[in-house]
């Protein structure tokens, strides 16, 4: 693209359009020297002189270079152990099985006792129940 008969003052210059490339933005200034010329005088966003190829007069092309082409490419995710021991039902299930198999550590004789009491419980919770009906 190029523009032509600009009247002198700061403009903005923003490249749109081309979908393969990332431009930045820029300050234009246009201005008139002592002798006359119109020179032009490209920043950046950091404020920054950009030079211009060819000469800074008005006649002379500016060429802007692309900062960097865009990938409309999106990289999938690869595939990592620790995301799947993330997962929270991952999680349950290792502490599931951990806790059945911590269990299994248990003394016998322990295993024996507790499950006696628990079932004394549950026969002394079915009594309370038949005596209240």
């Amino acid at each position: 693209f190029s523009l032509h008969n600009i009247p002198l003052g700061f403009y903005t210059l923003t490249v749109d359009g081309y979908n393969d490339f990332i431009f930045p933005n820029y300050k234009l200034e246009v201005l008139s020297t002592s002798n006359g010329a119109v020179r032009c005088r490209l920043i950046d966003n950091e404020r920054q002189p950009v030079p211009i190829r060819g000469g800074a007069s008005a006649e002379d092309p500016v060429e802007l270079e692309a900062i960097s082409a865009h990938s409309f490419f999106i990289p999938r995710e690869e595939f990592s152990i620790m995301n799947f021991f993330k997962n929270p039902m991952i999680l349950m299930m290792l502490f599931s099985f951990g806790a059945m198999g911590l269990t299994q550590l248990m003394p016998k004789e322990e295993m024996r006792q507790s499950m006696k009491e628990m079932s004394e419980a549950v026969e002394s919770g079915k009594k309370a129940l038949r005596s209240e009906e």
